[in-house]
């Protein structure tokens, strides 16, 4: 009952009156589910005025060789050309760069085929998720080979020990 009186008051096209009374309906059904909410606030938390002042460190990474490569091909791909004729796929192009951008695994099976075929054809289909079965058995060498093929996961790798010596608290 307050949902379809909301969505209407929030159309660009609503009108006065329905602008209100979506107004009214949100207050209301704020009203309704504020007593099963829990919310707490800094200071009411004593371990916050312990806690030492955030600070905030941004570092820029270098993409690995396979990531720079699937970033291209990607750029390269009908979808991307679509888009910048006017397709509205624009979001979902961006998830897909940042998801090479983090590790290329998130797009493209660690496979030297599937690694192949992406590049060469430019990027025909992504899978909604990649198969992981395989990593059940990882050893070593995979997790080696894993941190290698991310230029972020290379770099944690090596500032993460520093900061662990200097006693640093990190949040990823």
């Amino acid at each position: 009952e307050f949902a379809e009186p909301i969505k209407r008051g929030g159309f660009s096209n609503a009108s006065p009156m329905q602008v209100q009374l979506a107004y009214r309906c949100a207050l209301v059904l704020k009203d309704l589910i504020n007593p099963y909410l829990l919310r707490r606030q800094k200071k009411d938390v004593k371990e916050v005025s312990r806690m030492p002042g955030k600070t905030e460190q941004v570092l820029f990474c270098r993409l690995s060789k396979k990531q720079r490569d699937l970033y291209e091909a990607y750029l390269r791909s009908d979808e991307v050309v679509n888009i910048l004729r006017g397709s509205p796929q624009l979001f979902r192009s961006i998830t897909i760069l940042r998801k090479i951008s983090n590790h290329p695994d998130l797009v493209c099976d660690p496979t030297d085929s599937a690694y192949d075929n992406f590049v060469r054809n430019g990027f025909n289909q992504i899978p909604d998720t990649v198969d992981s079965d395989d990593s059940e058995g990882e050893d070593a060498d995979d997790f080696e080979s894993l941190v290698e093929r991310s230029g972020k996961l290379e770099v944690l790798g090596k500032i993460l020990p520093l900061w662990k010596k200097q006693g640093q608290r990190v949040l990823i």
